[in-house]
C-alpha cells in the first residue's frame, strides 16, 4: 500500500479497508457504565416534562401544571401530547375556551387517545352552560323582579 504525502504510516494502517462513510462518521465515545443504584438516583431526581405534569396534576397544582404543559407545547408543537396536557390543566382552571382549543388541536394533530375527545366534549358542555341564551331567564327571582318593575 502506498502512503500519500503527509499521512503518517500509523494513520494509513488505521484507514486501510474502511469505507469513506466509516471514516467520516463522527466518533462516538461510550460513557462509563454506571451501577443501577446510581442510575436510579439520577433518574428519580430528573423528570421529563410529561412526568412533571403528572406529578403536578396528582398534587392538584393546576397553575404549575398548565405552565409545564405550555412549556412542552412550545418544545414540541407538532405533537398532540402537550396539547392534551394543557387542555386538561385549562379545564381544571376554568379556562374552558382554551381547553376546547387545545383538545381540538390535539385531535387535529392526530391524537389517538380518547381523552382528547373527552376533554373537548367536557369543554363544549361547560362552555354551553356558561353561555347565556337570549330570550330565556334562568333565575326565577330575576324574572319575578323584572315583572314587578315592568
Amino acid at each position: 500500500m502506498e502512503v500519500a504525502e503527509g499521512v503518517r504510516p500509523s494513520a494509513a494502517l488505521a484507514i486501510r479497508g474502511k469505507s469513506l462513510r466509516a471514516l467520516t462518521r463522527p466518533t462516538v465515545i461510550v460513557a462509563a457504565v454506571t451501577t443501577s443504584t446510581q442510575a436510579a438516583k439520577t433518574r428519580s431526581s430528573v423528570f421529563t416534562v410529561p412526568e412533571q405534569f403528572v406529578q403536578l396534576a396528582k398534587q392538584q397544582r393546576w397553575q404549575e401544571a398548565f405552565a409545564c404543559a405550555d412549556k412542552y407545547v412550545k418544545q414540541q408543537f407538532t405533537k398532540p401530547g402537550g396539547y392534551e396536557m394543557r387542555s386538561l390543566a385549562a379545564l381544571k382552571l376554568g379556562h374552558y375556551q382554551q381547553a376546547y382549543n387545545d383538545a381540538s388541536r390535539a385531535l387535529w394533530l392526530g391524537s389517538k387517545h380518547a381523552t382528547a375527545n373527552v376533554l373537548r366534549n367536557s369543554a363544549v358542555n361547560l362552555l354551553k352552560s356558561q353561555t347565556p341564551r337570549p330570550g330565556k331567564i334562568a333565575d326565577k327571582k330575576l324574572a319575578y323582579r323584572n315583572g314587578l318593575q315592568g
